[in-house]
């Protein structure tokens, strides 16, 4: 009785301790999985797309494309002018504004291709140019004749510009990632105006830094307008334009980013003849939108501005950039394996955190129970 009772106490034991390694290790398994859910969902959002293509890969080409619909109104006795409309990184186009005597309504269709090539990984140069399609409608002083209605369109082509943009900094231990770029106006054109040719610049910095999924990024530029001769002989310089903008990006995942931010504009009196003609003037405005990867050589782009403050309406713009000849690398199935990485790094990380139950006392060996003494 005695060897029996041993041998059941044993076999008891052996049981316990299968079913606490068992549970130890369904434990486990469970905790992994959540925690692999988890990590996956964090990682998989990866660089925006609003940084991820900021340079064009080296001996590539990128067709941009891009559209933009501002309108005005204005109201009582009014000379035509120039208002500016907001591009990207921080460069501008002035349009012209007709004279009002009523009320007048104006919208204006800015159409701005693009070609980009890549120099090396670290430069690119460029080729733009923008049009528009601009139509007003007018309505005349109330007299006794009642009101009179009236409208024009017009389209024109309206400048051409070489640029280059140049990576100083990235990835860099110390300093963040900066970005210069640099353009010369090789012809303008514009109602009122004789062609002028590299006649305005402009120059600017962008620095961003990336916590994934968020990339802050901040840009300032300066456009410098030349003197213009227009039709009447006379030279008209339109002002120096200083701009300042913010935006913050999230990566929703590896296809969407949403995008918001902030920007301050000056521009410098026009000139007539050196005779200031108007106030300088500043504004202020917010913008938000989206970006999102149609395909692995295409994205399209999206972002409504509206001023807080100073003169102008709000700014819709569309845009779509697409990658020309063999691509480089897959974009999107590059991220998706960077975040597969991610995940199992921190899934081998996590598994050397837990600890395991069955370390505390060994299974006995089937050998051992096999000896145990039989019953009688």
């Amino acid at each position: 009785m005695t060897n029996a009772t041993q041998r059941n106490a044993t076999q008891r034991n052996a049981t316990q301790r299968n079913a606490t390694q068992r549970n130890a290790t369904q434990k486990n398994s469970l905790i992994l999985l959540c925690t692999g859910c988890l990590f996956s969902t964090a990682v998989f959002a990866d660089l925006p797309l609003t940084v991820e293509d900021l340079i064009t890969a080296p001996n590539k080409w990128r067709l941009d494309m891009g559209m933009s619909y501002v309108n005005q109104e204005r109201r009582d006795l009014q000379q035509g002018g120039f208002f500016l409309v907001d591009l990207d990184a921080g460069r501008s186009i002035a349009i012209p504004l007709p004279s009002t005597q009523g009320q007048s309504n104006t919208d204006t269709l800015i159409v701005s291709p693009a070609l980009r090539y890549g120099v090396t990984s670290k430069l690119e140069a460029s080729l733009r140019g923008s049009g528009t399609l601009q139509q007003s409608r007018f309505q005349s002083s109330t007299n006794a004749q009642g009101a009179g209605f009236s409208s024009q369109t017009e389209t024109r082509w309206n400048d051409v510009w070489l640029g280059s943009q140049y990576q100083i900094f990235n990835n860099h231990a110390k300093y963040p990632n900066l970005l210069a770029f640099a353009d010369l106006a090789l012809l303008q054109r514009g109602k009122g105006f004789q062609p002028a040719y590299a006649q305005s610049g402009l120059v600017g910095l962008t620095t961003y830094t990336v916590n994934d999924p968020l990339v802050f990024s901040l840009t300032s530029s300066y456009q410098v307008s030349g003197s213009r001769q227009l039709d009447d002989g006379r030279k008209l310089q339109q002002g120096d334009v200083w701009s300042l903008s913010g935006s913050l990006g999230f990566a929703v995942n590896p296809e969407v980013t949403l995008t918001s931010g902030l920007s301050w504009r000056q521009q410098q009196a026009e000139r007539l003849e050196g005779t200031a003609v108007s106030l300088r003037r500043t504004q202020t405005s917010a913008s938000v939108g989206f970006a999102y990867a149609l395909s692995e050589r295409s994205n399209l782009s999206f972002n409504v501005a509206n001023p807080i403050s100073g003169e102008g309406g709000s700014t819709l713009a569309l845009q779509v950039n697409r990658k020309l000849g063999v691509l480089p690398d897959s974009r999107v199935s590059a991220i998706r394996e960077r975040a597969r990485q991610r995940v199992a790094q921190q899934q081998a990380v996590a598994e050397t955190k837990i600890p395991n139950a069955g370390t505390a006392s060994e299974t006995p060996k089937a050998s051992e129970i096999s000896k145990a003494p039989e019953s009688p």
